[in-house]
């Protein structure tokens, strides 16, 4: 692509022949409208203000460092127009390197500020947010365990995790798809072992140690771990849960 140099940088030569590179305001607001065409916004989260790109449907979070390397790294495959003689590229780079973080003045937010909708806002912090999505797998999970038919007890017999509340289907004769649903002291940190294990009734489930345990694994998460029990819960509607919930 090519583009007007003079749009997004100014010049002026020294004395020695050399030209000192600079952004008047018409060049910071030429680049402010090219990061925003390029899909970087910002808005305010929790009081703080923060950076993103919108890449499709996808909001990516990014850093004011980031943003500027992104810049460099945009111009740097940029043909430029109209430049001054003797001008080379690799002074546009050492000039944006040497730079500040790009400075989120007026101008910035004029053309990048946004609000998230509810939806956007619930991506953006299963992202960024360690416990907002804890929390959220946790409760995707459990509801689809109550759609899936699972029964829920407690473990209060010791039988294979001591009063954790225990989620167990019969999938074939005897066998069973058992979920434990294990409580760490901090909050929305919950974690899910998955195991197949053997029961004689629905009763026994929470009374006796299921037999012939096998693990699935210990820390189930819904969108990454699905394959693993598809054949047991497959129904045609549940098929596209992998990619339904996945962010």
């Amino acid at each position: 692509m090519t583009i007007y140099l003079n749009h997004f940088f100014s010049f002026s030569q020294q004395k020695n022949g050399y030209y000192r590179i600079f952004q008047s305001p018409e060049n910071e607001n030429h680049k402010n409208l090219l990061l925003h065409n390029l899909g970087f916004r910002k808005t305010v989260i929790d009081n703080k203000n923060i950076l993103y790109q919108r890449i499709g449907s996808d909001i990516v979070p990014i850093s004011a460092k980031n943003l500027k390397i992104k810049l460099i790294d945009y111009f740097k495959q940029l043909t430029f127009e109209n430049p001054p003689e003797n001008f080379l590229v690799s002074d546009i780079n050492d000039f944006l390197h040497q730079k500040s973080p790009i400075e989120q003045n007026e101008n910035f937010d004029f053309h990048l500020t946004e609000n998230l909708t509810t939806e956007e806002y619930h991506l953006y912090s299963q992202k960024v947010k360690y416990y907002y999505k804890k929390n959220f797998d946790k409760i995707l999970l459990l509801a689809k365990l109550a759609e899936w038919n699972f029964i829920k007890t407690i473990d209060k017999k010791n039988t294979i995790a001591a009063r954790a509340p225990v989620y167990y289907k019969n999938i074939i004769r005897n066998k069973y798809l058992i979920f434990i649903q294990k409580k760490p002291k901090l909050k929305n940190t919950d974690t899910f072992e998955c195991w197949l294990g053997e029961y004689i009734s629905d009763e026994q489930g929470g009374q006796f140690r299921p037999s012939n345990l096998k693990e699935i694994t210990f820390n189930f998460e819904l969108y990454k771990d699905f394959s693993l029990i598809e054949k047991y819960v497959c129904q045609p509607e549940v098929k596209s849960i992998k990619i339904a919930t996945k962010h």
